[in-house]
This record gives C-alpha cells, structure tokens and sequence, in this order.
C-alpha cells in the first residue's frame, strides 16, 4: 500500500511536459545555420512512429540540406487542410517530396535569415514540423464548434487512433491506449484516474472521463479496436479551453497526449523497480544478520586452575 502512495506522490509531484519540438532536428539545423556547410545523412525517428531524413540530396553541393519527413496518418489529415498549412509555415522551402516520405524540406545554407535569432527561429520551426501537422484537425474541429461535425477518425499508430467531433458548444476528443502487458495496465490505469480527479483541484481543467476495455458512448457506431488492455480517455473541451490565449498550448498538450501517457508509465515502472530492489537488498541485510552463529563451549576450571569438561 504504501508502495502505491509513493507511486502516486511520484506521479503528482515528478511528471514533466513532453518537449513539443523535435531535439535533433532543432540541435542539427541550429548547428548547420550557424556554422555553415558540411556533409550530412541523418536518419531518424520521433514518437508515434515518426521517421526523419535529414541529408544533403544526391549530386547537390554541401550547403543544401533537406530534411523530409513520413506521418503514418497523413492521409487522414489531408481533409483538414494538411497541404495548405504546410505551404502556410514553410512555403518557401517546400519541395518535391523524398520517395517513402511524405513531406520535404529544402534550405539552401547560403539563403537563410541574415540574423542569429532569425536562423534560431527558423530551425525551431522547422523542429516543430510534427506537432504543427498534428494540429490540423483540432484547430478544424475547433473552428466548427457551434456548427456540428461528425466523428472523425485519426489512425496515427498501428493499433491506436483518436476521435474527434465538435458540437454545439464543446469539442469532444476521445483517444484509445493500447498498454502492453497487464502491468502496464493497472500503472497507467492509477495514472489516468488523476486527469479523472484532476478536474476537483485545478480549476478549469477540462472534463476528462476514463474506461478500460469498453469503449465511451461518445464512439457509439464507430469501428474501434478494444480490448482488456486497451483504455478509452476522453476530453472535453469548451470554448475557453481553445481561445486565443489557450488554443497553441491545448494543441500541443493533447497532441502529445499519447506519448505523455507512455512516458510516464515507463518511469513509474522504473520507479517500482527501484524500489522493490533497494527493498530486496535491506531484506537480504536483516537475513545475513539473522544467521545462527554455532555456540564454543566455554572451558571450566577449578579453583587450582585445573580444567575440566562436565559429562
């Protein structure tokens, strides 16, 4: 019990916001635009299956560089305008897409920003090509709040999708979890009931609701995936959760969601882990103080200083 106690103390008081940039791709091109040309093939992957190549392209001179990207749900964005926010943020380095990716971009080192903070800038934009795709659909549905629109699927893992709808006054997302073992299961189950209780104690979180196995009623006529070790989380949000001061940080929260979720079981298990160790080795202290050392018998000796053994 109190094992559990620690585990959650650890959870409330450790947890930590998954960074919304990709590291790689913000370190490489900070380096790349600040010191200039050199010789590069990077690949490289990112959370939820995300792939990256960052390379110098065949038969071209050093100081290009193209980076392209594969998103296993691209094609699920594309109703949400996908193209037209590529074209929006990186429009002057958009090319010919890469063979197996799904998006490229190209920058002439040569041809960048002419001051350190713009070169700083572009890099970290660049860096954040993943989560500025995955936001299409929640600024869409975000934008249709008060009109209605139907439950839209977003397959963006092999086994896990999110559900998105809006309504008359609120947007509604629902994600499933699929864990991969059954401890997995009951960690990130006592992990989840806190965003359930989150809602008593900090004021205007949005109403989150959590089933195991059975999915919500919200995905009512839905083909959803489900199982003992799958978890439904849904979230609702309301118009002051996705205003102006609110929308890039709700965005980036719930897009990041699933990786949050994982993280963070992964380090409660560690934790657990470490426990029950440093628990086995004080065990093992108080056995080897515990072991029956065997009696010497004393000698006896008379008053003379002879010596003597009782029968």
């Amino acid at each position: 019990q109190s094992t559990w106690g620690d585990l959650l103390t650890f959870v409330l008081a450790k947890m930590i916001l998954i960074e919304d940039a990709n590291m790689i791709i913000n370190d490489v091109l900070t380096s790349l635009f600040m010191e200039g040309a050199r010789t590069i093939d990077m690949s490289f992957a990112d959370f939820d299956g995300v792939r990256y190549h960052l390379a110098n392209p065949e038969g071209a001179p050093k100081n290009i560089v193209r980076l392209s990207m594969a998103l296993r749900c691209i094609g699920d964005l594309v109703p949400f305008g996908v193209g037209d926010c590529i074209t929006g943020l990186y429009g002057a380095y958009v090319v010919d897409t890469e063979a197996t990716y799904d998006v490229s971009l190209q920058f002439d080192l040569d041809a960048l920003p002419a001051t350190e903070q713009g070169k700083k800038d572009l890099a970290r934009s660049v860096a954040l090509l993943k989560r500025n795709l995955m936001s299409v659909p929640f600024e869409a549905f975000f934008d249709n709040v008060g009109k209605s629109a139907p439950l839209t699927e977003v397959h963006y893992r092999p086994n896990e999708s999110f559900w998105i709808t809006a309504d008359r006054d609120k947007c509604t997302v629902v994600f499933n979890i699929e864990f991969q073992d059954k401890d997995d299961v009951v960690i990130g189950n006592v992990f989840l009931q806190e965003f359930k209780n989150a809602t008593r104690t900090v004021p205007g979180a949005p109403p989150v609701s959590l089933t195991m196995a059975e999915p919500p009623l919200e995905l009512q006529g839905a083909q959803v995936r489900a199982g003992e070790r799958t978890g439904f989380v849904t979230f609702v949000f309301f118009p002051n959760h996705f205003d102006a001061g609110h929308r890039a940080s709700t965005i980036t929260n719930i897009s990041n969601f699933r990786t949050y979720v994982l993280y963070h079981v992964k380090c409660a298990k560690a934790f657990l882990h470490t426990r029950m160790r440093k628990r086995v080795v004080a065990l093992l202290k108080i056995l080897n103080r515990a072991k029956l050392v065997p009696k010497v018998k004393a000698e006896k000796k008379t008053a003379s200083g002879r010596t003597f053994t009782r029968s």
